[in-house]
C-alpha cells in the first residue's frame, strides 16, 4: 500500500476528483490531507529549487538560503520572488474532513492548529478529534511564527 502522508488539500490548485484520478494513475492508495496555509503560488523553476536546496544543505551557505525563504512582512505574510502571499492564520479544517467523510478509504486527515491564530487550538482539536479518519495534529511553527512549546495546551 502506498500512502502519501502530507498533502495540503486546496481546490484552487487541484480539485478532489482530479486528485483521486492522479492517485489512481500513480498507484497511490491513500493520502493524509491537511488544510493549506498559504495562498497558491507558482512553483519556482527546478533550477531555483535546486539552488535553494543546495544553499540550505551546506552549513557555510545556509544563512543565504534562510534569508531567501524566511522573507515575511510585518503582518506575517510571505514574500516569494517579489510577490506577497497571504498566510492563513487559521487553516480551514472543514474541506479536509468533508473529503475524508466522502472518501474514507482514500483519505485521512490532520487537524491543523495554530496557537497564534484566532481559533483556540484546544477547541479546534476538540471539534475534530473524534471524527473518523483523524490521524493527528498538524502545526507549522515556521509559517505561523510560534515556538513549539506554545503547542503544549493542545498536546496535553
Amino acid at each position: 500500500m502506498i500512502i502519501d502522508c502530507h498533502y495540503h488539500l486546496d481546490e484552487r490548485l487541484l480539485r478532489t476528483d482530479e486528485l483521486l484520478s492522479r492517485m489512481d494513475a500513480n498507484g497511490v492508495d491513500k493520502i493524509a490531507l491537511m488544510a493549506p496555509m498559504v495562498e497558491p503560488f507558482k512553483e519556482p523553476s527546478a533550477f531555483l529549487v535546486s539552488l535553494l536546496q543546495f544553499l540550505l544543505t551546506h552549513k557555510q551557505l545556509r544563512g543565504i538560503g534562510k534569508s531567501l525563504v524566511a522573507n515575511f512582512d510585518a503582518s506575517g505574510d510571505v514574500n516569494i520572488l517579489g510577490k506577497i502571499y497571504k498566510i492563513d492564520k487559521d487553516p480551514d479544517n472543514v474541506p479536509v474532513f468533508d473529503a475524508v467523510k466522502k472518501y474514507p478509504g482514500r483519505f485521512s486527515g490532520w487537524i491543523f492548529v495554530n496557537p497564534r491564530g484566532r481559533n483556540d487550538q484546544v477547541k479546534e482539536f476538540g471539534k475534530w478529534k473524534n471524527t473518523p479518519g483523524v490521524i493527528g495534529v498538524k502545526a507549522h511553527s515556521f509559517w505561523h511564527h510560534f515556538k513549539p512549546v506554545e503547542l503544549a495546551p493542545v498536546a496535553r
